[in-house]
């Protein structure tokens, strides 16, 4: 943060007056000072020659440092590296400046030969050098770092110091680097251990870094299928917490071992943030690989079982479907004959991403339940107006289709997706076979039915109602099937 040019003023006028007046006094008004009053004193000419002198020295020394320190690093470096200074590189300026002013204060006011000083303090620097090793070793550093700025204060980084530390810059001091870890901890690394680590600075280029999470599935299962569930996982947990800048996920197959194939799932996450995301891409993806009827692999042949049948393929089979489907709240209640019947009549299609399954608008023919992948539903019209994401195990599409509506809102896909299709022939072959059924589809469309902006309190003579005017809509709309079915 910049100084106000008002306080650097304040700061600089006090030692340039000083400067000045005792520059003035020292250097021209020759001898006159020494003879006002004290022309019986010969030795106090000395005395004051000797204090107007340092006075004039020292105040030079502060006004040359301040100016270094607000005009020069505060002011134009750190303006230029956008950053604020480290105090590290303020206090060595600081000490260069004060030892050079020391050294005109004996030259100039003393008037001593420095070349035996220079001479002295070479050899006493040798022997503090020797026993000051590491000190001096963590001070250089630490200015290197400062020249160097591998890493400045605020920058999130990774440090390899025999072990991996995580954290935010807090300060470069002397001796010493503090880093500001996850758990709120501080965590003091010496500065010449610092300079010959490795560091990954992630503040460098982007505010976001690569990130993976390996899973294992059993060999027998298709890639592509195991593809297109991670990867609908992946964009599922990444639209919680990755920017919209970021880049997309991507699932790559990354290796063979003997539990199954590993699957790497890239994702772009803050530093910050990487328990987080983790967790949320675990999360993902064990209830899409749920849902899909998978689980990752482990010591022995894991794959899932629906219903002591196994799916290893594509697609699923009418009796892996009827499955899938006894999950959908819409088909609650129907017993295994007739989901079974229900998913032998459907049809499971693969569909590609940002591909329009439905229309808002249009007569609804067919019913939808998400067997894997992402879609998109958007309603632009009506009450409530949404945008959301549907996940596997989802339905849409059944109000319209069984009561011939227009549908309320578009489906788009998000992502490669199986969906399990539901037209009015697979509806008129359940009703034909078990008319029974219409009461509980009935009840199950009513009580799924979507909220209104102004919920109202509904009674159990309304609610029933509703269903029994669904269930009459219902008859009407399939009317030769149930009668198909009584005679």
């Amino acid at each position: 943060m910049s100084v106000p040019m008002r306080t650097i003023l304040r700061s600089l006028v006090v030692p340039l007056a000083i400067t000045a007046i005792t520059g003035f006094v020292f250097f021209n008004a020759g001898s006159s000072y020494q003879t006002f009053g004290l022309a019986a004193l010969d030795s106090s000419r000395e005395v004051i020659s000797h204090a107007l002198g340092i006075t004039l020295f020292l105040s030079f020394g502060v006004l040359l440092d301040r100016m270094v320190r607000h005009l020069i690093l505060d002011g134009v470096v750190s303006n230029t590296l956008g950053t604020p200074v480290p105090g590290l590189l303020k206090q060595f300026s600081s000490i260069i400046i004060f030892l050079v002013i020391g050294a005109i204060i004996l030259s100039v006011v003393f008037k001593k030969d420095l070349t035996v000083l220079w001479a002295a303090s070479g050899v006493a620097g040798i022997v503090l050098g020797l026993a000051l090793q590491t000190l001096l070793q963590d001070i250089y550093s630490g200015l290197a770092l400062n020249i160097d700025r591998p890493l400045k204060i605020g920058d999130s980084i990774q440090i390899d110091v025999g072990t991996l530390v995580r954290g935010e810059v807090k300060e470069i001091s002397w001796r010493t680097t503090h880093i500001l870890d996850k758990s709120n901890n501080t965590i003091v690394l010496p500065n010449n251990r610092v300079a010959a680590a490795t560091i990954t600075n992630f503040s460098e280029a982007k505010n976001h870094s690569l990130d993976f999470r390996e899973i294992t599935i059993d060999a027998m299962i298709p890639h592509e299928r195991v593809l297109r569930i991670l990867m609908a996982a992946a964009v599922e947990a990444c639209s919680l917490f990755a920017s919209e800048k970021d880049p997309a996920p991507r699932v790559l197959v990354w290796d063979l071992s003997p539990l199954g194939v590993v699957y790497r799932v890239h994702y772009f996450v803050g530093m910050w943030q990487k328990d987080t995301a983790q967790s949320l891409v675990l999360q993902c993806v064990l209830n899409h690989l749920r849902q899909g009827g998978l689980r990752p692999a482990m010591p022995k042949l894991e794959h899932t079982t629906l219903i002591n049948g196994s799916w290893l393929g594509n697609v699923p089979s009418p009796r892996e479907t009827a499955a899938v489907l006894s999950a959908c709240p819409l088909l609650s209640g129907l017993t295994e004959a007739e989901l079974t019947l229900f998913a032998a009549k459907s049809q499971v299609r693969m569909v590609p991403e940002e591909y329009v399954l439905l229309n808002a608008g249009e007569t609804g023919t067919s019913a939808f339940v998400l067997i894997e992948g992402l879609v998109t539903a958007v309603r632009m019209r009506g009450t409530p107006r949404f945008s959301k994401t549907l996940r596997p195990g989802d339905c849409f599409g059944f109000e319209a289709a069984l009561l011939g509506d227009p549908y309320p809102e578009t489906i788009r896909t998000r992502t490669a997706v199986i969906v399990c299709e539901m037209d009015t022939a697979t509806f008129s072959a359940l009703f034909s076979a078990h008319p029974d059924t219409v009461a509980m589809l009935s009840n199950n469309l009513a009580a799924n039915a979507p909220t209104t902006e102004e919920p109202k309190t509904i009674t159990l003579t309304d609610q029933e109602y509703i269903i029994s005017d669904i269930e009459r809509s219902i008859k009407r709309n399939f009317a030769a099937a149930f009668r198909k079915g009584r005679g």
